[in-house]
């Protein structure tokens, strides 16, 4: 189906929604009931052609008409859009031919009111420039602008300063914004009543002729005061649904929290996510930030939301990072996926515990509950001016790298990759399919991408030196194929401390000392076999012969139950001429097609060998030449060949030696084959002596601050405090000046446990709870005009 179908279907729905009566309509912004007017940006069934639909159930419509001429408007149908985290907004400026944008309500005056609405300005982001318009009850309209709220005649309020959510903030002035405003009027006691009707004027007239140009998705308006929980709620649903990032903690339309502010706070940036949420009528399946860095101004048509701003396309290049639900990934409501970065950079660094890899350092924090199961799809752009660095090494060679743990710390325990699963060229995209965050169920992970330069790439965990010569070093290999040859050197002595081969993709090297080393990691290259099945024949033959000079076969053990023959052959039938045959652990060298027993016996690692050369077969363990002195045979044409028919085998990098031309195997049979090119890689560490810290240095659990209180935020009022006796708790909070507040109590995963709200205005408030059990608990304080204050207790 396409964009278009989808459209249109949607569209239809949404009339036949709104058409039913007021009280039956249950959806509302954050689950915060009955707004007077809901507009968001819906296709009107007209192909390219988008309007403002109200979702309140009043039928509003925005208007168009010219100065001039106010009896002549229409409802304003535009095909100017841009689109916002998947969503439209339909743009709104002021015209040369004196064009008017108007909403009128019916049935309502706003004289005490709560106006909440998304702005996304064109390039004014330095000035000072008027929005809307908001007329009601004579004498009392107002203005509201990026700044300030100009209200008749002349008083002015500088809402940035006061509320703290204005549209000039920091890096989000090339974005958009959320903005609320309050406004409370003295009731009108005449005796035929007020007016009791409102209406909104987009763009605002202006005394400099300035006004707001731009694109506008979603305003929302209460007749009434919202709670400062309910503010939350609505601004979350917005800021989730757009990808705003806000200044505050998400709270979601059940009043869970979604994304603790004060949690990580090294997190706190271009937090956007996915969220299913039935009673705001919100499913975001998909979703990049909407706070790009600069100059990636979401109002030009290069940086929308979709490719070429065509919504049939995937997520444009100048999304950085696009997370999205896999389509057979079914979700519950409240389901949600939040995730923050940590405003580093996106140039790939080097570090000790990578082999071959370089990391991004930006990371990203994932706030999530009970989705372990879910899979999902992450995209992450590679065109200049983004993650330009995985330019050259997406495909194939770059991995999504997860921290179950959520912490800072990417120790090898705790590290999961997930492959590229290919790249979009044309939206300059590595994709990862099949992500699965969460799988340890401690609610959040970090992520982030890392890259190979190298054909052989891992990890590496280091214990340092104690007291013993105690130094171990853990070694994963993600990328390259067995069998491995290590060696670790001594930088400063340069003597070889350890080397061997290894058939695992981890393996340890231990009992070493404290010093600077360097490891040299060699991928032996070849063909590796393996027999699937007990069925015969199953055999291996090279494409071509040997030259008249000879060569070798070599090959490494890494199995010590399985049993083969690898050798010569002629031309003339499938005789074995000369070879090395393995029975177990246990070879019998074949001379001439006489196999004798050797006694000699090989261990996990040794590499063999059979070599013909001068008219003489030899054969090698490790180098060294065992059985009988080289033994001159008959000169003839001479193929590799491998008999794998007495069962299960696997037989690992053998290598043909000597040839002069381009060789492959011929398999017959269940046999898989597999090449590799030899590839090195070198890694320079440091073991550091721990022996002369003393232990009392360490960090004692026992010695922790025994305050119930263990985690505040830092606020600007006179006190919060949370008194606490066994299960009783009162939380208080003293302004400078009053305040209405809502206090909320949390368990550690987020969900709402206890709540009181007072909109009276007090300079001091309180509040009594009775916490259901023991355990750790987080109290939140959300007030209108002072912010959001956290406190984490353990209640014992």
């Amino acid at each position: 189906m396409t964009y278009t179908q989808r459209l249109i279907i949607s569209s239809i729905i949404g009339i036949g929604l709104i058409v039913l009566p007021k009280l039956l309509y249950s959806q509302s912004p954050g689950d915060v009931g009955s707004p007077e007017l809901w507009m968001k940006t819906k296709g009107t069934g007209i192909p390219l052609k988008y309007q403002w639909m109200d979702y309140s159930g009043d039928h509003l419509k925005l208007y168009t008409y010219n100065y001039a001429s106010p009896s002549q408007k229409q409802e304003y149908l535009t095909d100017s859009v841009r689109f916002y985290n998947g969503h439209p907004a339909i743009m709104l400026k002021k015209q040369f031919n004196n064009q008017i944008f108007e909403l009128p309500l019916k049935y309502v005056n706003l004289a005490q009111s709560t106006v909440i609405g998304v702005f996304a300005p064109n390039s004014q982001f330095s000035q000072e420039v008027p929005i809307y318009s908001l007329s009601g009850r004579s004498g009392t309209d107002y203005t509201q602008g990026t700044d300030k709220v100009y209200y008749l005649p002349l008083d002015t309020l500088d809402y940035g300063k006061s509320e703290g959510m204005d549209l000039r903030t920091s890096a989000r002035e090339s974005s958009m914004c959320i903005s609320s405003h309050y406004r409370s009027l003295i009731p009108h006691n005449g005796i035929w009543g007020g007016k009791e009707k409102a209406s909104f004027a987009f763009p605002s007239p202006s005394p400099t002729n300035l006004s707001f140009s731009g694109y506008i998705p979603e305003i929302i308006a209460y007749n009434r005061f919202l709670t400062p929980l309910e503010r939350q709620k609505v601004e979350s649903y917005l800021a989730i649904k757009y990808g705003i990032t806000l200044p505050v903690s998400y709270i979601g339309s059940n009043g869970q929290l979604l994304w603790n502010i004060t949690e990580q706070t090294k997190y706190n940036n271009r937090i956007t996510g996915l969220c299913k949420d039935d009673a705001s009528g919100l499913d975001q399946t998909e979703a990049a930030t909407s706070y790009e860095e600069a100059p990636y101004y979401t109002y030009m048509q290069a940086n929308d939301y979709f490719h070429k701003a065509n919504p049939e396309n995937g997520s444009s290049t100048s999304r950085l990072l696009t997370i999205g639900r896999e389509s057979i990934s079914t979700w519950s409501n409240y389901s949600h996926l939040l995730w923050g970065d940590n405003n580093q950079g996106l140039k790939p660094e080097r570090k000790d515990y990578l082999i071959g890899m370089k990391l991004m350092p930006r990371h990203w924090l994932v706030n999530t509950q009970n989705l372990k199961n879910e899979s999902y799809y992450v995209e992450l752009s590679y065109a200049d001016g983004k993650a330009s660095g995985f330019k050259d090494h997406v495909n194939g060679s770059s991995y999504l790298m997860i921290n179950n743990s959520g912490s800072d710390e990417f120790q090898q325990t705790v590290i999961r990759y997930v492959e590229v699963s290919g790249i979009d060229a044309l939206r300059k995209k590595a994709i990862y399919n099949n992500v699965l965050f969460d799988i340890d169920g401690n609610y959040k992970d970090v992520f982030t991408f890392v890259y190979c330069d190298s054909p052989i790439a891992g990890d590496i965990d280091i214990k340092h030196k104690n007291c013993n010569n105690d130094g171990e070093l853990h070694i994963r290999i993600i990328k390259g194929e067995r069998v491995f040859f290590y060696k670790l050197k001594d930088v400063n002595s340069g003597e070889v401390i350890r080397s061997g081969n290894e058939n695992s993709y981890e393996f340890d090297i231990n009992g070493l000392s404290a010093g600077e080393y360097e490891l040299y990691i060699e991928q032996r290259g070849g063909y590796s076999f393996e027999n699937l099945t007990r069925a015969t024949p199953r055999e291996a033959l090279t494409t071509n012969p040997f030259p008249a000079q000879g060569g070798s076969l070599k090959w490494v053990v890494t199995d010590l139950t399985d049993n083969y023959t690898v050798g010569f052959k002629g031309t003339a039938s499938n005789i074995l001429y000369h070879g090395i045959s393995k029975e177990g652990n246990t070879l019998s060298l074949i001379i001439s097609n006489v196999s004798t027993p050797s006694g000699i016996q090989v261990a996990l690692g040794d590499e063999l060998e059979v070599k013909f050369q001068n008219n003489k077969v030899s054969f090698y363990k490790n180098g060294v030449r065992i059985g009988p002195n080289p033994t001159t045979v008959a000169a003839t044409t001479y193929y590799g060949f491998i008999d794998m028919s007495r069962g299960f085998l696997e037989l690992r990098n053998l290598n043909a030696v000597g040839f002069t031309t381009l060789y492959d195997w011929i398999t017959t049979g269940n046999v898989t084959k597999i090449y590799s090119e030899q590839a090195s890689v070198v890694h320079t560490l440091t073991l550091n002596n721990l022996c002369s810290r003393s232990s009392s240095a360490r960090p004692n659990q026992s010695d922790e601050d025994s305050s119930t209180v263990i985690e505040e935020a830092a606020a600007e009022v006179v006190n919060f405090s949370c008194i606490q006796k066994n299960l009783n708790l009162t939380a208080k909070l003293q302004f400078e000046k009053p305040d209405v507040v809502s206090f909320l109590i949390y368990n550690t995963t987020g969900q709402l446990i206890l709540k009181e709200e007072n909109m009276s205005l007090q300079q001091i408030q309180s509040a009594d709870f009775h916490l259901p059990s023991k355990g750790v608990y987080i109290i939140k304080a959300f007030t209108r005009n002072h912010g959001e204050f956290t406190r984490k207790i353990i209640a014992e």
